[in-house]
């Protein structure tokens, strides 16, 4: 199967914590000079994003991953839109949620675009499971409260997701759970799962729930597991500087699925 991979900076590259497990042809449009896309309105935000489908289009690709709620945006008009953060909203994190109160890790593109609406469209198409149904204080539909994480994302860009100063912020940001009585964290930005680890440890896990890379990878599964694979190749099709993608060691490692594996570059002009 051919995938393209709709990449702002870094931000998507963090699904390759479980592609490079799956023999497909992986196509990344890698842009850097579009970067933070958070700081363009949102129609400029929508135009450069479907102008990154068009291009992976053009290179016959079988189906594309773009950010998670330029997926809820698009997906009912461009249908070669891989739905994998639809099915982990409904696979994953609607089923599991308690009392119907959902907290948005966003970007302020995404809070532009009224990301609880986006959210809450996907909502409509789910079924309250036989206990929800059940629970006297659940709420249905659904209530959103959302946090401006657009931190995270710049200080991924050169810290390391262990580092001190990024944790500090990332607890500070969860803090406000405390007080919010919310029961499932939602991220809208696939770049926040890296610091999976980090949000798992500062909140009790019985009450809140987060679910991390290994939902996603699940979702990924169901997605396309009526695709044929085929030989794993990485394709960089990249717009600005690559080094900031060769830089970091962590993406590259996981490109090349732990080898000296080849990564072909081809500079977009």
């Amino acid at each position: 199967m051919k995938i393209g991979v709709v990449s702002i900076g870094n931000d998507s590259l963090e699904l390759f914590d479980f592609l490079h497990r799956y023999d497909h042809d992986y196509h990344i449009y890698y842009d850097v000079e579009s970067w933070p896309l958070g700081e363009k309105s949102s129609s400029r935000a929508t135009a450069i994003v479907e102008a990154w489908i068009e291009y992976l289009v053009s290179k016959k690709v079988d189906a594309i991953i773009v950010p998670p709620l330029f997926e809820l945006l698009l997906a009912k008009t461009d249908t070669v839109i891989l739905p994998l953060f639809s099915d982990y909203l409904l696979c994953s994190c609607f089923p599991w949620s308690l009392i119907g109160k959902i907290w948005l890790l966003v970007d302020p593109v995404h809070t532009w675009w009224e990301a609880q609406k986006l959210v809450h469209l996907i909502e409509k198409t789910y079924k309250l499971s036989s206990n929800q149904s059940q629970t006297k204080g659940f709420h249905s539909p659904m209530t959103y409260r959302e946090k401006d994480v657009s931190l995270w994302p710049l200080l991924q860009r050169s810290l390391s997701p262990r580092d001190y100063l990024i944790n500090k912020v990332v607890k500070f940001d969860l803090s406000y759970l405390k007080d919010a009585a919310i029961d499932t964290i939602i991220p809208t930005n696939y770049s926040h799962f890296a610091m999976e680890k980090t949000i798992i440890r500062y909140h009790n896990q019985k009450k809140q729930k987060f679910h991390g890379v290994r939902a996603l990878e699940r979702s990924f599964e169901k997605v396309t597991s009526s695709k044929n694979p085929s030989n794993y190749s990485v394709t960089v099709h990249y717009i600005g500087r690559n080094e900031m993608l060769t830089e970091r060691k962590k993406y590259l490692w996981s490109l090349q699925r732990g080898k000296e594996s080849v990564i072909n570059f081809v500079e977009i002009v």
